[in-house]
């Protein structure tokens, strides 16, 4: 059985990282639920992880907001609405990246009257999108697999980062660098726990020179430079509405 494991690798070149650990093993979503520009109280909304089966069920509040946290990462996510006096809404196609919250605007349309014909209608949300805390670059398990390495060194994928840099000097010890910054400034972490030199005897901040962690055993990695909490990177996702 393959051990999926959530593995990010942090330069942090210009400020601290973020703070909880618990934020980079999971993922969350977030959104607002309307109906002609008006929120929409107490709609049910169940966040369901495909692979898994595993479901979270929120309550939208007076705003018509709710967050689910805690959630597995990637995906796909299935998000289903339902209220009084709407059809019933999914929202399909979502994936999650560790450590980021999953922003989703759901619009409700008005329920038609007469008959009993059920109609499913199928459109993108450009304002779906993952909120990243920085310049980042994120590579599923499928992605993993297509990168071509040797050793099957973790540092092949950080190399994948357009701020990074191998160093592959016979005295450089593969060290990868980000945004010119010194190596050592690199945190490691899996499930969010750090994997770190504690001794400082390696040139990259890593606890080992080889590999640390096998390829089969990543579920999703992640490179971040100068993690915060403003900058958002786009997405899409898809939605059907049954009535």
């Amino acid at each position: 059985m393959r051990n999926n494991l959530f593995l990010g690798a942090a330069a942090i070149a210009l400020i601290a990282p973020m703070a909880a650990s618990a934020q980079e093993t999971t993922s969350s979503i977030r959104g607002t639920v309307t109906a002609n520009g008006a929120p929409v109280a107490g709609a049910t909304v169940v966040i369901l992880n495909v692979p898994s089966g595993s479901r979270s069920t929120q309550t939208t509040d007076a705003s018509g907001s709710f967050n689910a946290g805690g959630l597995r990462v990637g995906g796909p996510f299935t998000v289903t609405v339902t209220a009084a006096g709407y059809p019933e809404t999914s929202i399909t196609d979502i994936q999650t990246t560790v450590a980021q919250t999953y922003e989703l605007p759901i619009e409700l349309a008005a329920a038609e009257s007469g008959g009993a014909d059920i109609v499913i209608t199928a459109s993108s949300l450009p304002r779906a999108r993952n909120v990243s805390q920085g310049p980042a670059t994120v590579l599923n398990a499928e992605q993993i697999g297509s990168v071509a390495s040797v050793n099957r060194d973790v540092r092949d994928l950080m190399r994948r980062d357009p701020f990074a840099r191998l160093d592959d000097t016979p005295s450089g010890g593969r060290a990868v660098s980000f945004a010119g910054q010194n190596a050592r400034f690199n945190r490691f972490s899996v499930d969010g726990v750090p994997v770190t030199d504690n001794f400082g005897l390696n040139p990259d901040g890593l606890p080992t020179r080889r590999a640390p962690i096998p390829f089969d055993s990543i579920g999703q990695f992640q490179t971040k430079v100068a993690p915060y909490a403003s900058a958002k990177a786009t997405s899409r996702a898809a939605r059907s509405t049954q009535s």
